[in-house]
């Protein structure tokens, strides 16, 4: 809840910090750029207020859901709107005595009431924005000029001003967007990740989380589901997850905690699908996931290890954050600054690229080095020159002793 977003450059180092304004927290459940001039970022705000009103007693905290539009430049709060405003908390899903843990008491400050909670905030080209509040399962329109409600669309207490068939209802969803409105502005379209599950101990709303697409029709008062992706293996997640609208029609879905992300048809096909870890629901997880194109040329240098047994000289080389690198070139040499001779060249596989070469009977100490090559055969990068250890190596690398805690996100 403390700190600022951060920009960085092709090359991984810090470009820029984007801090919110006027004192308020910052949370990493939003931060997108607009234009490249702008950016929309969550700003929660804990408060004292009376909660009587929801069963709660005088003189106890509540977090107010709020956003921000900043200026990345100057930093200027361009908008602002806060939940507590607009939005009366007995819309709530998760009431002052759902119980201990989420989604707060209001004893304290780091235990307050988090009634509202918004994890996404989308901007449209009339100036408009749409923000998500899961613990009210619904979402929202706001005018970006009053700060006053559009339209509401969902809610697990009621006041959905659109009408939902029981099948298109969703709950506790992340990441809605914009897609587009009709040219007299009859009908609009949104895309949200439907968890339908909660980190809270509530009941499932569907048995799988799925990405939906929804059509809101101002004319009828009626919202329809146009497009659904239910998720593979019966998928469900209970925090994060969000849905991206690819250029050629297709849908690329990340399912957040569930640890796993699906490229799908226009019509639904699987055409792609992977898991983060070896298997779903494990401790690899993505608030979000993103199809792009992407070109990363890191700062530091390769890494690179190698060992000598015998006549054979095993090396391994990566380059975290690299996407250009299509060959590896090796080189050896007697002294750590000493002229290098070439050992030969290794195509590029994954992230980790190995190389295995004879080298015979050599007295001494022996050094290694590596030349990342690009597809046109330029050098991109030199390793520094490490050196050769000798003999098997006995030392193995058993990820599953690691313990890991888990962290929850609302």
């Amino acid at each position: 809840m403390y700190g600022f977003h951060t920009l960085l450059g092709r090359d991984y180092e810090l470009a820029k910090k984007v801090k919110v304004g006027n004192h308020r927290l910052v949370s990493a459940h939003e931060f997108k750029l607009i234009d490249g001039k702008t950016a929309l970022v969550e700003a929660p705000t804990p408060i004292v207020v009376s909660l009587k009103p929801w069963g709660g007693r005088d003189q106890e905290w509540i977090v107010s859901g709020g956003f921000q539009e900043l200026d990345i430049e100057t930093g200027e709060v361009l908008f602002e709107w806060q939940s507590l405003d607009h939005v009366d908390p007995k819309k709530s899903a998760f009431p002052l005595d759902f119980g201990p843990g989420l989604p707060g008491s209001g004893r304290n400050e780091t235990d307050a009431w988090n009634y509202f909670h918004i994890n996404s905030v989308d901007k449209d080209d009339e100036g408009n924005y749409l923000i998500s509040a899961r613990n009210v399962a619904a979402v929202f329109k706001i005018n970006g000029t009053t700060g006053d409600i559009i339209w509401q669309l969902g809610g697990y207490q009621g006041g959905s001003d659109f009408a939902l068939a029981g099948e298109d209802i969703f709950a506790f969803q992340h990441h809605a967007r914009f897609r587009g409105r009709s040219a007299d502005g009859a009908t609009e379209r949104i895309s949200l990740f439907d968890n339908g599950a909660h980190s809270a101990p509530v009941n499932k709303t569907h048995p799988a989380s799925r990405a939906r697409v929804y059509e809101l029709n101002h004319r009828t008062a009626t919202a329809r589901a146009v497009g659904t992706y239910e998720a593979p293996d019966g998928l469900s997640a209970p925090t994060q997850g969000s849905v991206q609208l690819l250029e050629n029609g297709n849908v690329f879905v990340n399912w957040g905690q569930a640890g796993a992300v699906t490229e799908y048809s226009r019509d639904g096909k699987v055409l792609f699908h992977s898991y983060l870890d070896s298997a779903p629901n494990r401790l690899a997880q993505s608030y979000r996931g993103w199809r792009l194109p992407w070109t990363g040329t890191p700062a530091e240098e390769p890494a690179v290890t190698a060992r000598r047994s015998g006549g054979k000289l095993d090396v391994h080389v990566s380059w975290n954050g690299d996407t250009e690198t299509s060959t590896w070139r090796f080189y050896i040499q007697t002294a750590e600054e000493g002229s290098r001779r070439a050992l030969g060249e290794v195509k590029r596989v994954g992230f980790e690229t190995h190389g295995s070469f004879h080298v015979g009977s050599v007295d001494g100490r022996q050094f290694i080095s590596a030349d990342a090559i690009g597809a046109d055969g330029a050098v991109l990068r030199q390793s520094k020159a490490i050196l050769v250890k000798k003999g098997a190596d006995s030392q193995h690398f058993d990820p599953t002793r690691l313990q890991w805690p888990l962290v929850e996100e609302l």
